[in-house]
């Protein structure tokens, strides 16, 4: 369900009591540069380790959208965990 401050999901385990709620916070890039795009994919960790041709694949992606659109759109997910006991 849709909270202000972004996405909320509550699951309680009736075996442990245990109470874990995730919100999550819709973030966004807007990328009008395909170098800084680039720069900012190789600052995570691995990802040219898993994915070999992901770098080459997302300059010719952003250069197309950039190119068309203006812009090349990065979604991101970021949130928090909360986990409770309950007492």
């Amino acid at each position: 369900m849709p909270s202000r401050s972004g996405w909320r999901t509550a699951r309680r385990s009736s075996r442990t009591g245990l109470r874990v709620t995730v919100r999550r916070y819709p973030d966004a890039l807007e990328a009008t540069q395909v170098e800084p795009l680039l720069a900012y994919a190789r600052s995570m960790a691995g990802l040219t380790v898993a994915h070999p041709d992901g770098l080459v694949r997302l300059q010719a992606a952003a250069r197309a959208a950039i190119r068309t659109r203006g812009a090349f759109h990065v979604t991101k997910d970021v949130g928090l965990v909360i986990a409770q006991v309950a007492t």
